[in-house]
Formats: structure tokens, C-alpha cells, sequence
């Protein structure tokens, strides 16, 4: 009997309670544009920030991060220790 992946709910602005991934996904696409039509499981749209960065840390196995928004707050998150990123790129950030 296959053992089912368990699976984590990404809801980093309050407004997207079904965003339901495997625990043990390593990479994420994330952005602020709150677009409801995001076909990939690894890719995920929220409003715009500031977004609680810190439900990340469900995914133990996170090492890569691409971001497109201006949520400045993922700073505190990438330097806090329990962030896991090891690869971080920031799209569109407005600075």
C-alpha cells in the first residue's frame, strides 16, 4: 500500500485557504498579484504583503525560492534561522 504524501495549506495572506502542497516540496514559485488561475502546485498567488512568511517553515525541504512581488517582511523571514532557503530570487520587488 503506496503511503500518501502528506500535504501542508499555504495560506500566507489569509484569503487562500486551499493552497494545499506535499510537505516535502523543495522548491516554490510565490507572488503578490493575487491571481486565482495558478495551474502549477509549486506556484502560488497571494495579495499583496505583507505576507506571513513564517507558515514556511512547514516545508522542512524548501531550499529554493522564487518570489515576484514588493513584500519586504521575506528579508526577515530568508534571515530568521528557521528559514531553510539556501537559493533566493526576488522579481519585480520595486526597490
Amino acid at each position: 500500500m503506496a503511503k500518501k504524501a502528506r500535504t501542508v495549506t499555504l495560506n500566507l495572506d489569509g484569503k487562500h485557504p486551499n493552497y494545499k502542497i506535499q510537505a516535502n516540496t523543495w522548491r516554490m514559485d510565490f507572488d503578490s498579484y493575487g491571481r486565482e488561475d495558478v495551474d502549477r502546485s509549486w506556484e502560488l498567488s497571494f495579495d499583496s504583503g505583507p505576507l506571513d512568511w513564517d507558515q514556511l517553515v512547514q516545508l522542512r525541504e524548501l531550499y529554493v525560492l522564487d518570489y515576484k512581488g514588493q513584500d519586504a517582511t521575506i528579508l526577515q523571514y530568508l534571515a530568521s534561522p528557521k528559514s531553510t532557503i539556501s537559493e533566493f530570487t526576488w522579481w519585480d520587488h520595486g526597490q
